[in-house]
């Protein structure tokens, strides 16, 4: 829709219109972090390939940079696909790790929840940060029970499944939930990530065209 672009063409201006005066002043160019990219790549996937487009114009005007917050999911080969991506100035990426029971539990007393309630969030989301925080805001913040906020959760993972094809019978069920269960023993008692070799990959899932469906769903990435 012809509102939809003038806002966006507005918003654009805007922004660069603040960063020329911010250039100006501090000598150094804005910071943009885009949080969530995933479900920009989900919703609305042109408007991410428009965003990495204006990215690097922005990144080579020295004027901002853009920091992409997404998993290794779909967005990401979403954004690998562009051509613009090989001669973007992409300065690398920085990994951010799971986190440990200790400090899992110690970000959500901080968020005020009850240790019971820690506990149960812990034993759904592992140290996934993006869970972790959404379930304390739900719990903590908008007073939704814990345990409808984590059945919420739960839902939310079986319907990755559904669209996977991990609930259909077929070779992808057969193959993806047997990767499922390789990753899930491989990190079982352990706050580290959670991960089986190339070799046991291609062993469980040896179909590349069903390989690919599974990797660009959100089963493994969540």
């Amino acid at each position: 829709p012809r509102d939809g672009r003038d806002s966006i063409d507005q918003a654009v201006a805007a922004l660069m219109q603040g960063a020329r005066r911010y250039q100006r002043r501090h000598r150094r160019p804005v910071v943009l972090v885009l949080d969530d990219v995933d479900k920009l790549a989900e919703k609305q996937p042109g408007l991410l390939e428009e965003l990495q487009g204006y990215a690097k114009s922005w990144s080579n005007s020295g004027l901002l940079r853009v920091v992409f917050v997404l998993s290794d999911g779909p967005a990401l080969s979403q954004m690998k696909r562009r051509s613009s991506w090989s001669r973007a100035n992409v300065s690398g990426f920085v990994t951010v790790e799971d986190v440990s029971s200790e400090e899992a539990h110690r970000y959500l007393a901080g968020r005020g929840l009850s240790p019971e309630d820690a506990e149960a969030v812990w034993q759904v989301a592992g140290g996934r940060i993006g869970v972790l925080s959404h379930l304390a805001t739900s719990i903590a913040d908008m007073k939704i029970p814990a345990a409808e906020a984590l059945h919420s959760v739960i839902d939310a993972a079986a319907d990755e499944f559904k669209v996977a094809g991990l609930l259909d019978q077929g070779d992808r069920r057969d193959g993806g939930l047997a990767a499922v269960e390789a990753l899930v023993a491989a990190g079982a008692g352990e706050d580290d990530w959670r991960s089986i070799s190339i070799e046991s990959w291609s062993r469980l899932v040896p179909q590349p065209a069903q390989q690919r469906v599974l990797l660009s769903s959100r089963v493994f990435t969540r």
